[in-house]
């Protein structure tokens, strides 16, 4: 019995020391992505257009910053994004996808704290946006 509980004991520090070096982070859960990667700027690219599409505004938002991003591995990759934007004098019916969209200032600006969630499968070209929370800052 007592040598059950010095395995248990020992299994416990090891778990323990596994975690607190962050192995957790790759069992699936979520992690800290580099905001200056290539893919993340592509999902927080692809997340403020989607956000655009489907926004009654008549204006388009572009991003301002991008405060945090998180990843996590799923069969396929899910990010959150949390992000930083503000509105355009561009209107949606213009053609603003290659153009400069200047932002508006002043009191005239508007911005928003999004937090968007994407599910991205690369090797099957496919990316949707699954969540998105905006509130007014």
């Amino acid at each position: 019995m007592a040598s059950q509980a010095v395995i248990s004991g020992a299994l416990f520090a090891v778990l323990f020391a596994l975690l607190s070096l962050g192995w957790a982070d790759l069992v699936g859960g979520w992690s800290a992505a580099d905001k200056n990667s290539e893919v993340v700027k592509e999902i927080a690219e692809f997340s403020v257009s989607q956000y655009n599409l489907q926004s009654n505004y008549n204006f388009v938002y572009t991003m301002i910053s991008l405060e945090d991003a998180r990843e996590q591995v799923v069969s396929g990759m899910n990010y959150k994004l949390t992000l930083v934007l503000g509105n355009t004098a561009c209107k949606k019916s213009e053609d603003y996808i290659n153009k400069h969209c200047p932002l508006l200032t002043g009191s005239k600006l508007k911005k928003l704290k999004c937090v968007f969630s994407v599910y991205d499968i690369p090797w099957q070209n496919k990316r949707t946006l699954t969540g998105k929370r905006c509130t007014k800052i």
